[in-house]
């Protein structure tokens, strides 16, 4: 009888733990879904699937890496590796990016861009080669020193350490910094549920690459801007930015079993669309 009352006990205290976790900090009413698995040394994949404040469904993908020098690298991707502006689809712009001795293990879309002709509205620096400058119209951008650390930030801190980025992408707006969520603006681009693609720093070396599905009534809702701050500060990330979202938003993975890329997340659009750039995990091999 003492063991079943004490079980009785743990189970409630479990219960209540989680609740009261999920009630302060997660920006939905319950989780029905979180399972996690590794890709490969490093790197793991996350899904979660909760429900939002209206009852509605919302998946998540979370690609969570924690890089190494000259092993596991954060990097940006561009349409066949190259200098050009244009539109790929992330997979490809992943498989360009692939040597005998890189592989490209995970990757999600990044900037915004034209849809007409493929040019980003942020920066572009690709193996510290700036392709694309900051200007008047940048809002935030992820860079990648030639230390390794990873930079959030505004045009000022993009010119003051131009010399130092090795890799760098725009992005808009800065959701989190230093562990508190930024005020977002009341447009319906921040406000309405749409399908989300961030990118998180935890530390120094803990890369999170976040997609939110939405626009599918039956699939995922999708989140706001102010929820996707939210849930990336629940993840524990420090440091994020939003990502081109919509009909853009893909996460792709390496899947070992196959030795092929898996479209991770559920587009939707019902299929990849095309984009600009990408960022990437990269295994030294």
């Amino acid at each position: 009888m003492k063991r079943v009352i004490l079980l009785t006990v743990c189970i409630i205290f479990a219960v209540t733990s989680f609740c009261q976790h999920v009630d302060s900090q997660f920006p939905g009413r319950k989780i029905i879904k979180d399972s996690s698995w590794a890709i490969s040394d490093r790197v793991t994949r996350q899904e979660i699937k909760y429900f939002d404040g209206d009852d509605k469904i919302v998946v998540v993908q979370i690609i969570k890496a924690r890089l190494k020098k000259n092993k596991l690298l954060l990097e940006a991707a561009t349409p066949n590796n190259s200098h050009l502006f244009g539109r790929q689809v992330v997979t490809d712009e992943m498989k360009a990016e692939n040597t005998p001795h890189r592989l490209v293990l995970g990757g999600v879309n990044a900037d915004f861009f034209n849809m007409n002709n493929g040019i980003p509205l942020g920066p572009v620096v690709k193996d510290g080669g700036i392709i694309k400058n900051a200007d008047s119209s940048m809002v935030a951008f992820v860079g990648v020193l030639k230390s390794g650390k990873i930079i959030m930030g505004d045009s000022i801190l993009f010119k003051k350490r131009a010399r130092d980025i090795k890799e760098a992408l725009g992005a808009r707006p800065i959701l989190l910094k230093k562990g508190q969520l930024l005020t977002q603006n009341n447009s319906s681009l921040s406000t309405v549920h749409h399908p989300r693609t961030a990118l998180g720093l935890k530390g120094r070396h803990t890369v999170y690459f976040v997609t939110v599905d939405g626009r599918q009534p039956k699939f995922s809702n999708g989140i706001s801007l102010s929820d996707l701050g939210k849930l990336m500060r629940w993840l524990g990330i420090e440091n994020s930015v939003n990502l081109d979202g919509g009909g853009s938003t893909t996460m792709v993975i390496w899947d070992q079993k196959t030795s092929q890329y898996k479209i991770s997340n559920q587009p939707s659009g019902k299929q990849l669309r095309p984009v600009a750039n990408s960022w990437i995990l990269v295994r030294k091999r």
